[in-house]
């Protein structure tokens, strides 16, 4: 089936992309329909829709907006922890007791002959220093391994987010058009993939589902003429109260 061209002398103009805002009662319903979403989105790859959220304004004021499958820095951040310590705490302390009973039982070994440590306190003095040396190779390597996994799995969680997950923007704009209490599916989609998210969502139970356009497409073309100041753009549709720049 060939594909459509364009005009000679024009060029391709991209689809916009857009937001889909499905808001629901509370968190557990839209947690629940952003599972279901990620679902149905992998049974329709070539729609390309990427990322999902949950997005949320609690009764206290305080927002919150969790991408689905993209790694958070605070939880990057815990997981490089616990690997570093693993991984270098762990072998350190192999090493180290391994060294701390070879070197005792050498030196220990020779002072019980000649007399200088008692015979009957050689293996109790051997595997103290055993445990000590891998005590505090353990405690020396794990900080280390701690602050250096703390670090890397800090940076791979931001790089993950701006890569993968909603612009501050997008979640700003998401987050101002929700009242306190109510909670929401975003989804950002291309250009006509947006109205079977929207569809999908209203199915999932959704009480509103709009489509905002996001910064990027609401941005007008050069050579376009600027729009009325007060008028939404075209093919936006958007919750009560919130304005579209």
């Amino acid at each position: 089936m060939s594909q459509p061209t364009s005009p000679p002398g024009t060029a391709a103009v991209p689809a916009p992309r857009l937001l889909v805002v499905g808001a629901f009662d509370d968190e557990v319903r839209a947690l629940q329909a952003v599972e279901a979403l990620d679902v149905w989105r992998r049974a329709n790859r070539r729609l390309r829709i990427s990322p999902i959220a949950v997005a949320g304004r609690r009764s206290s004021g305080s927002t919150s907006c969790r991408t689905r499958g993209v790694l958070r820095p605070r939880r990057g951040a815990l997981i490089g922890l616990l690997v570093g310590v693993v991984l270098l705490a762990l072998p350190a302390a192999g090493a180290a007791g391994l060294a701390g009973w070879a070197l005792g039982s050498v030196v220990l070994g020779l002072g019980g002959l000649v007399g200088a440590v008692p015979d009957d306190q050689v293996g109790v003095m051997v595997l103290e220093l055993t445990a000590g040396s891998a005590a505090l190779a353990a405690l020396v390597a794990g900080a280390v391994g701690a602050l250096v996994g703390c670090l890397v799995g800090l940076v791979a969680g931001l790089i993950d987010t701006a890569a993968r997950g909603l612009s501050h923007a997008e979640s700003a704009r998401t987050l101002a058009m929700l009242d306190a209490g109510s909670w929401a599916a975003v989804a950002r989609a291309q250009g006509a993939s947006a109205g079977p998210v929207r569809d999908e969502l209203a199915r999932l139970g959704a009480v509103a589902a709009v489509e905002v356009a996001t910064a990027s497409a609401a941005a007008p073309a050069p050579a376009a003429p600027p729009p009325a100041p007060d008028r939404p753009s075209e093919g936006a549709h958007l919750l009560p109260g919130s304005r579209e720049r």
